[in-house]
């Protein structure tokens, strides 16, 4: 039933019978509350919330006894309910979620480990003492999923810039900043760099060509404790610490550096997440269902490349790609209810035929779950591209 926008909010109160289940939607600028009739003397004060649904759909019950809902409707919204077993709300808009924008990733070899960073041309040039078996020709523009721990960059994608200058050195997409400075003999002692753009708790390191004042020492991090002007700050051992005493002499070039921590690369056979998305809970109601379209581009080779998606932690793809330039995949899953999603085959990548069985996954799609895209590439310098992907969820 649908209950349209009126002058005034819209009151409906509906029947659900014992055992029964009610499902209300909401779609315009005003939210659509529901509340619960009490059992014995009623008024409307006494009406309980249980809902309150903006732009969303849910799905509440059963209940042991006939119970009256309450629906209330703002006059800028439309409200759509049904009764039953399975109630579904077939005019409800379909929830999209998805995204254009394409990910690209490539892994180097699994000798290409134990990283260190140096510049190269104001760019982060990671280094190993093993050889990374990637080329420009296909890992230039694509990016390495870097996992930093103990500095300030963030864990993610990063566009490879060069590969092919040295067998065991990468440069990626990220700034190399460091300055000469100087450092006071003080209580505490206070760097000195030239618009440093630094934040509190950001992380650095110091070098030296000669020795570092008291206090202070090489290979060792630091955080920015107090910024005390655009040129100045304070450092401490940990964040959030007390900022650091220096003492005795120091000589030589002091430099400091913006510590991005230590650099760990997916490397060959290593599952990598290209997308995710979060599902609402009760965006796909009992009986409805979710399809997703997908776009991939691959290196064309004889080489197992392994394309996956979940969605609630649970398989709904793993499809090898070997020897195939690209792949459009289809995939579709109902839910049952009582935390039963049905999928088609994890090995199937569309519609049609398949010796794969249907799966059965234990996801309760009443609260929010996650749906990921996933790509594993079996050995280095082959590349997996997410062109894009949508997911169109009925309730």
């Amino acid at each position: 039933m649908i209950i349209q926008p009126g002058l005034t909010q819209t009151i409906t109160d509906v029947l659900v019978p014992a055992g029964e289940y009610i499902s209300i939607g909401n779609v315009g600028n005003d939210a659509t509350t529901v509340s619960l009739e009490p059992i014995g003397p009623t008024s409307y004060e006494n009406y309980t919330q249980i809902a309150s649904l903006s732009n969303s759909a849910q799905m509440l019950g059963p209940y042991p006894v006939d119970r009256t809902v309450r629906i209330v409707s703002g006059i800028e919204s439309t409200a759509q309910y049904d009764v039953g077993a399975e109630p579904s709300l077939r005019g409800f808009p379909t929830l999209t979620l998805g995204s254009l924008e394409p990910v690209a990733l490539v892994e180097p070899a699994a000798t290409f480990v134990t990283l260190t960073y140096d510049d190269d041309a104001g760019d982060v040039k990671l280094v190993s003492a093993g050889v990374h078996g990637l080329t420009n020709a296909v890992s230039q523009g694509a990016s390495l999923y870097i996992t930093w721990t103990g500095g300030t960059a963030t864990t993610g994608f990063y566009e490879v810039v060069d590969a092919d200058t040295d067998t065991e050195e990468v440069t990626i997409d990220l700034p190399y900043v460091s300055s000469t400075v100087t450092i006071t003999i003080a209580a505490p002692g206070v760097v000195t760099w030239t618009a440093h753009g630094l934040s509190v708790n950001d992380t650095i390191r110091f070098t030296t060509t000669g020795a570092l004042p008291t206090g202070l020492a090489i290979n060792t991090t630091y955080y920015v404790k107090e910024v005390l002007s655009a040129n100045t700050f304070t450092v401490s051992t940990s964040a959030g610490g007390a900022a650091v005493t220096t003492s005795g002499t120091q000589s030589g070039t002091q430099t400091a550096l913006v510590w991005y921590g230590v650099a760990v690369v997916a490397v060959a056979n290593t599952v990598v997440t290209l997308a995710s998305v979060t599902v609402p809970g009760w965006s796909m109601g009992v009986g409805g269902g979710m399809e997703i379209d997908a776009l991939f581009t691959v290196t064309n080779n004889a080489t197992v490349k392994t394309l996956g998606m979940t969605y609630g932690g649970g398989s709904v793809l793993s499809a090898a790609a070997a020897s195939n330039a690209s792949a459009s995949v289809q995939k579709i899953l109902y839910n049952r209810g009582g935390s039963q999603v049905l999928s088609n085959s994890t090995a199937s990548i569309g519609h049609g035929l398949s010796t794969g069985a249907n799966v059965v996954l234990s996801v309760d799609a009443s609260v929010d779950q996650t749906f990921a895209i996933t790509a594993q590439p079996a050995t280095a310098n082959n590349l997996m591209r997410l062109e894009a992907f949508n997911l169109y969820v009925t309730f």
